[in-house]
């Protein structure tokens, strides 16, 4: 039997969340092309791991459509000596876990196909490379780096550290020179201020935060609902990579500890928190979320998180995962990735024809629109199956966010409470909150409203194509009043032309 799977032999399968290999390191699986081997437009079972493969004696896979095939693959991995890991109905599917020496057996017990097969890889944070050293691979959401490193500005270095030179700092009276400087421009340029005054909150909408965990930060609010999928399975909100902490902040922040110069753009919603370290767990965190959906009012999903996107789109467990969830009735909200300006580098599961993806938008730190344009980082489409990706952008180049205590971006960062990075992670988040800001405008959106209100009011940047930009960059203000505007036509009876 040759088993089609739509990702390559991966090696180190066990490594842990704090201990990822990043591409061309020492026991790292993505540069090595001896455990990524391709047959025609997909990749598949080899038997042996075969040279240079030896940093795991295991591999795992995600097997999803089984069908009518469950019975018979399920008797094959136990012939084979592989372990059933654990059932994964959301996508009809499995995880299971073979040996180096196992795997040709069970491709000898098989017959047929399967185009519904992925390594069960480590997630990928969407964090352009300048924040994490080599040896990390969550810098590039999975598919290599490209470019350099995006330097932290230097103004940024010296108000973070109290150079005398600067004239303010955080949550202190900004002098006019500074404005740029002492928060995000896109609190702004999004007039954030203004929206939240009205009363425009998100207050009361459910946002699932899946990724590294969500620490304790005075900005955030404890979460409603805290699940960890990863074998921690810690019963309290944490965050040991201080990831998720960052997406939260730019969801939830309150700006506490900033005075309110550093905060989020949906700063009543109600955060849920999701913790995973691979995209089985991230499958089962939706599943969980579908599952909750009603107790916790979850209407949005967050996922600042990628992989190697399938040679079988439709075939990606991760894209029918958040597929389902839709069906479900919930946004899902997905990091398009930093492999740009090169085209068709969409990640999964941002490739997901339902799912609203969300490339980096470079905003210069001004307030202005003239001088934005996309960043360079931000993946590009069209997906592998010839859809239009990102469906918009948002700011994501030096954004400010809510630093995790402990965690691994605060040893390496220069202020107690706050990070700097640049990402479509970061883009994201941004996305999530308005779609939480437009919720509580008008409760009776579903998520298709949700991405034409987004994607209609949206500002094109000058000069860019739909593959680089979708819709444009997102304009919270006009988004809200769209979905004001409805909610008063539908009592009305009346529709917006």
């Amino acid at each position: 039997m040759n088993i089609n799977s739509s990702y390559g032999t991966i090696c180190g399968m066990s490594r842990s969340f704090a201990n990822f290999a990043g591409p061309g390191a020492a026991g790292s699986s993505r540069g090595n092309e001896a455990c990524d081997r391709v047959q025609g437009d997909c990749f598949a079972f080899q038997g042996s791991l075969g040279p240079n493969c030896a940093s795991s004696n295991t591999v795992t896979y995600i097997f999803s459509d089984l069908e009518g095939k469950k019975a018979e693959v399920m008797g094959a991995v136990a012939d084979s000596g592989g372990v059933v890991e654990q059932e994964l109905p959301i996508i009809d599917g499995m995880t299971v876990t073979f040996s180096s020496d196992n795997v040709k057996t069970f491709e000898n017990r098989m017959t047929g196909e399967f185009k519904g097969i992925k390594a069960d890889s480590d997630v990928s944070p969407c964090l352009y490379k300048s924040f994490y050293p080599s040896s990390f691979s969550v810098v590039d959401c999975g598919a290599g780096s490209k470019g350099d490193s995006l330097d932290v500005p230097a103004y940024y270095s010296n108000y973070f550290s109290g150079d005398p030179s600067r004239s303010g700092a955080i949550g202190e009276e900004k002098v006019a020179s500074d404005t740029a400087v002492m928060h995000n421009a896109f609190i702004d340029s999004m007039n954030l201020d203004e929206i939240h005054a009205s009363g425009i909150t998100g207050k009361g909408v459910g946002v699932c935060v899946i990724d590294s965990g969500i620490a304790s930060h005075s900005d955030l609010a404890e979460p409603v609902a805290w699940k960890d999928f990863t074998k921690d399975a810690s019963e309290s909100p944490n965050d040991r990579m201080g990831h998720g902490t960052m997406v939260a902040g730019l969801i939830a922040g309150q700006g506490v500890e900033s005075h309110g110069d550093i905060k989020g753009i949906a700063p009543g919603v109600d955060l849920i928190g999701a913790k995973i370290g691979k995209v089985s767990e991230g499958i089962t965190a939706l599943q969980w979320a579908i599952e909750n959906k009603d107790k916790y009012n979850i209407r949005v999903i967050n996922i600042s998180m990628g992989d190697k996107p399938s040679s079988f789109v439709h075939g990606d467990p991760w894209v029918k995962a958040v597929e389902k969830a839709v069906d479900a009735g919930i946004a899902v909200v997905v990091a398009a990735g930093n492999e740009g300006p090169d085209s068709s580098t969409i990640t999964t599961p941002g490739t997901a024809g339902k799912a609203i993806t969300v490339g980096a938008l470079d905003d210069r730190q001004t307030v202005a629109f003239g001088d934005d344009d996309v960043a360079e980082l931000s993946s590009r489409g069209p997906t592998k199956s010839g859809l239009h990706k990102p469906d918009v952008l948002a700011p994501g180049v030096n954004i400010i966010s809510t630093l995790a205590e402990n965690s691994f971006m605060d040893s390496r960062n220069v202020h107690s409470e706050y990070v700097i990075q640049s990402g479509s992670s970061l883009a994201t988040p941004l996305v999530s909150g308005l779609c939480a800001l437009l919720l509580q405008a008008n409760p009776d959106l579903g998520v298709q409203d949700l991405k034409d209100i987004i994607g209609k009011t949206a500002r094109p940047v000058a000069g860019r194509g739909v593959d680089d930009q979708g819709g444009g960059a997102i304009d919270p203000g006009r988004a809200v009043e769209m979905a004001l505007a409805m909610k008063n036509n539908q009592e009305a009876g009346t529709s917006l032309a």
